[in-house]
């Protein structure tokens, strides 16, 4: 019983150190890539207001292409009367230690500038590509088709 669970260790062992050696071999040879990584996001600058798609791994890293100041996420009003669109960035909660930020201060975050209100969504990045990009019938001029009757 011994001679047969010292040998399964061995095998074990072998095969998961030749797993462990290809899969550093692998990513020694692939490529590098100069892509950038991370989550692709509209984003808006803080300062000049413009709004551009950006590949995003930490919103603090990234400026304006314009006048290089800092952007964040572009975030929209869903108020009726507002609707406008403004930068979110996630400040530091007032009168707290770091890191205990509460529900209040959640909210507050996210609440519109310019009207306070809590109705706000980020901006898709969907919606300022080209139709060709868009899903089949995506188009905002596509007029939905309505469904024939079975059976008559």
């Amino acid at each position: 019983m011994f001679q047969f669970l010292f040998r399964a260790t061995c095998l074990l062992v072998a095969f998961g150190g030749m797993a462990f050696v290809g899969y550093g071999l692998r990513v020694a040879i692939a490529p590098q890539s100069e892509e950038a990584t991370g989550a692709e996001l509209k984003v808006m600058c803080q300062e000049c207001g413009r709004v551009e798609v950006a590949r995003v791994k930490q919103i603090r890293a990234c400026f304006c292409s314009e006048c290089g100041n800092p952007v964040g996420e572009a975030w929209r009003c869903l108020a009726s009367d507002c609707r406008k669109v403004f930068p979110f960035v996630m400040r530091r909660p007032k009168n707290r230690a770091a890191g205990k930020a509460g529900l209040r201060d959640w909210f507050e975050a996210h609440a519109c500038p310019y009207c306070r209100s809590l109705r706000t969504e980020p901006v898709p990045v969907e919606e300022e590509r080209s139709p060709k990009t868009k899903a089949k019938g995506a188009s905002p001029s596509a007029k939905p088709v309505p469904a024939k009757r079975k059976g008559r």
